[in-house]
């Protein structure tokens, strides 16, 4: 685990259509988990490390879009992240498009989610 500045994470993987640019919900049916973890972090609840990919310098949030999107509303400065960093699978990838065509540092999968 480590700590992350929040204006590094620029992205999403699954949940663009959830989550505009700035990670404020983009529909009321995510408005409502939205509050729930705001109320929670306002209650000074323990939240869980949110899931990021990195990638060069950006993270892109793979479980915690919430939390995030709250941390971020807040102005807090870091989160704590459990990281998992990517590289291109190839040296030719052209686009980056829900992360497609990059590998983990394992080897595993062209595909992030």
């Amino acid at each position: 685990m480590r700590v992350v500045e929040t204006e590094r994470i620029v992205g999403t993987v699954g949940r663009r259509a959830d989550f505009d640019g700035s990670f404020m919900p983009l529909r009321s049916s995510v408005a409502g988990r939205w509050k729930r973890v705001d109320l929670a972090f306002l209650r000074g609840e323990d939240l869980p490390p949110v899931d990021l990919y990195k990638l060069g310098d950006a993270y892109f949030v793979l479980d915690g879009n919430h939390r995030v999107s709250v941390a971020r509303y807040h102005g807090v400065a870091t989160i704590e992240a459990d990281v998992t960093g990517l590289r291109p699978a190839r040296s030719r990838a052209r686009r980056v498009d829900g992360l497609r065509g990059f590998r983990r540092p394992d080897g595993a999968g062209g595909r992030a989610a």
